[in-house]
């Protein structure tokens, strides 16, 4: 009989001390001080550090230090799905799908628009596959329109000249291009150039 008390005894333990880590990270972060958050967070399992780790990457967003969201999220779950293999999976309720598009929505904000195509989801596993036409044209739609709310329209027709070339490259002139005529070149070109046209 004793022994199971103090088998109950440090499960109770071991129970309160994971949600005291939660609790302290959430004080943590309420009271600004992000750097106590993020030390505290590895001391978190199970389901409850995605939605810690969900909070701090919103939180560091929040005060522009997008390098360090990125971070949390590439160590907080190193192994995650391809932006590729999210239409299939969602993991950790959701937590992959919801925090990409965090970092997406971020990176564009802030002129990081190379590294926010690698959080743009894909339809197919191959970036450069002619069938991701759709993505990559959503992708240079979106840092179009941001550069033109900012007035920034010569900066866009030169994103534009340079990002237009992967439809030249992988559907009019890739192995499947025929397969999506859609995404054609001019096709592409013509209707990304009107949203630069609409905000001159």
């Amino acid at each position: 009989m004793r022994v199971i008390v103090i088998i109950l005894t440090m499960l109770v333990a071991m129970g309160c001390g994971g949600g005291a880590s939660k609790a302290e990270f959430c004080r943590a972060l309420d009271a600004g001080n992000i750097s106590e958050a993020k030390s505290l967070l590895y001391d978190i399992e199970g389901d409850e550090l995605y939605r810690c780790a969900e909070m701090l990457i919103e939180e560091y967003i929040k005060v522009g230090e997008i390098d360090a969201a990125i971070n949390v999220y590439e160590r907080n779950t190193p192994d995650h799905c391809s932006t590729y293999q999210m239409q299939y999976h969602y993991n950790h309720n959701g937590y992959e799908n919801r925090v990409t598009k965090l970092l997406y929505d971020a990176l564009i904000e802030a002129d990081d628009f190379e590294t926010a195509w690698k959080y743009h989801h894909l339809e197919y596993d191959d970036p450069n596959y002619a069938g991701n036409g759709g993505c990559y044209f959503g992708y240079v739609s979106d840092v179009l329109i941001h550069l033109c709310q900012q007035g920034r329209t010569l900066e866009a027709q030169q994103f534009l000249d340079k990002h237009s070339l992967w439809f030249l490259k992988n559907v009019d002139n890739g192995e499947w291009g025929e397969d999506y005529p859609s995404y054609y070149y001019s096709n592409m070109v013509r209707e990304l150039q009107s949203i630069i046209n609409q905000r001159y």
